[in-house]
Order: C-alpha cells, then structure tokens, then sequence
C-alpha cells in the first residue's frame, strides 16, 4: 500500500466535506454500480452494509460474519 497516495485520497475526500458546495454521495454496492456514478459525475462513491447485505440476499446484520 503506498501510504502517500492513501493520505492523498483522504485529504481529497475532507476538502469535499469542507467544500462550500453540499456533497451528496450516491451509494452503491458493486463496482458496475461505482462505475456508472464516476461517469454521471459524482465526485465520491459511497457503499452502506446494508446495500452490500441485500445485494447478496440478506437483511442488514442478518449476515454472520
């Protein structure tokens, strides 16, 4: 892992929370979904447990881990 361009990626995703524009994240939970929102625009990718739990066909915290 190359921790300066971690730091970068970081750094990039706070300036986007201290922007004056308001970040809206759209979630996503495959990387097709991922692609399709870097091309619309969005500046960021988000992903929730629960997304990731239904796509694979259970309820949020149902799935052991």
């Amino acid at each position: 892992m190359d921790i300066a361009a971690q730091r970068k990626k970081a750094e990039d995703f706070l300036a986007l929370h201290r922007a004056t524009e308001i970040l809206a994240l759209c979630n996503t939970a495959d990387v097709a979904g991922a692609r399709i929102v870097v091309e619309a625009g969005f500046p960021a990718v988000a992903s929730s447990s629960a997304g990731v739990e239904w796509m694979l066909g259970y309820s949020d915290g149902e799935h052991p881990a």
